[in-house]
């Protein structure tokens, strides 16, 4: 998902002829990826322990906050991206009407690029949650 949404930012840029930022912006990601958190803990890594729920617990909150970071990331990477697109419409633009198109093509692919970070920050809080009830599931005895 992120790899499309990086390449359909930059394709469209391009096909727009926005800036030539976007021309040169690389679309690999010093971010993690929010939808598929690394695997710390196995669902049953507490089976047995005492306290087997309460670790289930910390590790899901220990998993969004991963989650979390990883789309601020991206989002961070993103608005510097963005702001610098924002500059060279004025640069590169004299024409008011131009420049007014430009603003406008840079804006919609941030409204698209953040609509697709919230998506990702869900599937990603699915993830954690499937792992809390199948790690508290697996806490429960057998009988």
């Amino acid at each position: 998902m992120k790899l499309l949404l990086m390449l359909g930012l930059v394709a469209g840029s391009l096909a727009f002829g926005a800036t030539r930022a976007a021309a040169q912006w690389n679309p690999t990601s010093v971010c993690e990826d929010p939808v598929n958190p690394p695997s710390l803990f196995q669902a049953d890594t507490f089976v047995g322990l005492s306290n087997c729920s309460s670790l289930c617990a910390q590790a899901a909150r220990v998993c969004k906050k991963f989650v979390k970071d990883a789309v601020a990331c991206d989002l961070s990477s993103y608005n510097g991206r963005f702001k610098i697109q924002l500059g060279l419409c004025s640069e590169e633009h004299t024409d008011a009407m131009a420049r007014k198109a430009c603003v406008a093509e840079i804006k919609g692919e941030k409204q698209v690029a953040e609509q697709g970070f919230q998506s990702e920050q869900a599937d990603g809080f699915s993830g954690c949650e499937a792992f809390l009830s199948s790690c508290t599931f697996d806490c429960e005895p057998n009988t």
